[in-house]
């Protein structure tokens, strides 16, 4: 047990030495993003700089637009939308790459030069009812410190372009579908820099190799929860020895007492942060779930080929945005979209009727994914498996939770008026939702009612796991400097004896 013991606080207080400023860091920045989140562009803000669908000019369906663009069958994504005063087709191919089909006559359009960039950015700002003067052009780039995440599915390269106003609003414009898909201002940026990209060890060269990010930051809080542990186990003996000894919780003076004290009472709150944090990076690999993987496919992904029933009937109407072509289990649909973010629906096929019927569509996909549908439940509020969390967009409102019968008891959440899958899950990530974010952003739903009481609960342990992490780097420094001056004692005691020594020897 002794030698034990000596390994833990071996252990304990070279880690500390080492990682003791790193975990201070990660508690400070973690304080600042729980107010200013990583630059993004939320749905409300990208709805908002969008113009409206001018769905009079298309003359253009989305068979057509495939064929043009040279694609043998349906893309995985079709949306229909403006890029200046045109409509156009954006198509997304197997190989999730983007292709810009003019609505109104047909043609494939080359990807954006820096002018037409400006152009897209100067229209968002302006209908966001932001100052619209002629931006700066900053350059094409693939990434960037604020573009190197949120962007799946979104290949690069961007314009970026900045705004001489009062916030120096900085707009990413992507070259192949026209859109802006990213905003970021002066405040936000500035935050960043000591609050998400130093919690998230987010330097643009290390992020940009995501195999070598994860196993620093695997390696770096996994070292860190060793040091924690071996704190509590060691913290926890010498409470015990000073018990039975003088009927007090520590013997330690100074210092070396406060993070005594600290360790009780942030100790589990370190390890708690410490190990959220490193699942995060998902260190025990999740198997693959083939059944959900099938019900998937079969749910929203198109068929190989068009079907012969295929309409060339266009949406129709004002006030729309953008109109998707959906597949809902082999049947395709057009949902449009308002500014608002309401939708309606419009057929693809002939003689189809006025809505998609989801019943059906879930008997499809059952039928051909080979996976049946053990319960159906209708959700109309969150709960601890289906949340809004802080600084995202809400979920919709109200979903279908689908059980599966499948060994992995898989769920999927569906939206039904966005006949869309929102959300899934098995039994395994389920697991993790409370190993990573119920521990590491304590988005319990009760907490998550209360604001403020989450708000001032986490401020509260940050600053505990600070203090601590402040005392064991003057614990460091005082073991650092007990080394040196040893060290320069017997430097010293050794070049005063070697006189002596050359005397005797000459005597």
């Amino acid at each position: 047990m002794n030698a034990l013991k000596r390994q833990l606080q071996w252990w304990h207080r070279w880690l500390g030495v080492f990682l003791a400023l790193p975990v201070l860091l990660w508690f400070v920045s973690g304080a600042v993003l729980l107010f200013v989140p990583f630059p993004r562009l939320s749905e409300a803000e990208a709805r908002a700089g969008r113009a409206q669908l001018a769905l009079a000019a298309v003359r253009i369906d989305a068979r057509q637009a495939a064929q043009a663009a040279g694609l043998d069958g349906p893309p995985q994504r079709a949306r229909l939308g403006m890029l200046g005063a045109r409509p156009v087709w954006r198509l997304r191919d197997r190989d999730e790459r983007w292709h810009l089909v003019g609505a109104d006559d047909g043609r494939v359009l080359p990807a954006l030069n820096a002018s037409a960039a400006a152009a897209v950015a100067r229209d968002f700002q302006r209908r966001r009812g932001e100052p619209a003067a002629t931006p700066r052009y900053l350059g094409r780039l693939e990434r960037d410190q604020w573009t190197l995440n949120g962007l799946s599915g979104l290949r690069p390269p961007l314009h970026k372009l900045r705004f001489a106003d009062a916030r120096a609003t900085e707009l990413y414009v992507s070259a192949t579908t026209g859109e802006v898909v990213r905003d970021s201002t002066r405040s936000e940026r500035g935050w960043n820099w000591v609050g998400a990209i130093v919690h998230w060890i987010y330097p643009t060269a290390l992020r940009a190799q995501p195999a070598l990010w994860r196993q620093v930051v695997m390696w770096l809080s996994g070292a860190a929860l060793l040091a924690a542990l071996a704190g509590v186990a060691i913290g926890s003996w010498r409470s015990v020895d000073a018990w039975r000894r003088v009927r007090r919780v520590t013997q330690y003076r100074g210092v070396y007492a406060w993070h005594h004290w600290l360790g009780w009472g942030g100790g589990l709150l370190m390890l708690s942060w410490l190990f959220s944090g490193w699942m995060s990076m998902g260190p025990l690999r999740a198997p693959p779930n083939p059944a959900l993987e099938r019900w998937r496919e079969a749910y929203a992904a198109p068929p190989p080929t068009w079907p012969a029933q295929w309409s060339a009937r266009l949406p129709a109407g004002p006030g729309w945005l953008e109109a998707e072509l959906l597949w809902l289990a082999g049947e395709p649909w057009y949902r449009l979209e308002s500014r608002q973010g309401a939708t309606a629906w419009a057929p693809a096929l002939a003689d189809a009727a006025q809505a998609p019927d989801l019943g059906a569509a879930l008997r499809r996909a059952e039928a051909a994914s080979g996976v049946k549908i053990a319960a159906r439940q209708e959700l109309r509020a969150y709960d601890a498996y289906y949340l809004h969390a802080a600084h995202r967009d809400p979920p919709p409102l109200p979903v279908w939770r689908l059980r599966l019968a499948d060994p992995a008891a898989s769920w999927v959440q569906i939206a039904p008026a966005r006949g869309e899958i929102v959300a899934s899950s098995d039994r395994r990530s389920r697991v993790e939702r409370w190993l990573y974010h119920g521990l590491h952003s304590w988005d319990l739903p009760w907490l998550l009612q209360r604001p403020r009481l989450r708000l001032g609960l986490l401020l509260g342990g940050l600053a505990i796991g600070a203090a601590l992490a402040v005392t064991a780097i003057l614990v460091a420094c005082k073991r650092l400097r007990a080394i040196a001056l040893a060290r320069a004692a017997r430097r010293a005691r050794g070049a005063a004896v070697l006189p002596r020594r050359l005397a005797d020897a000459a005597a």
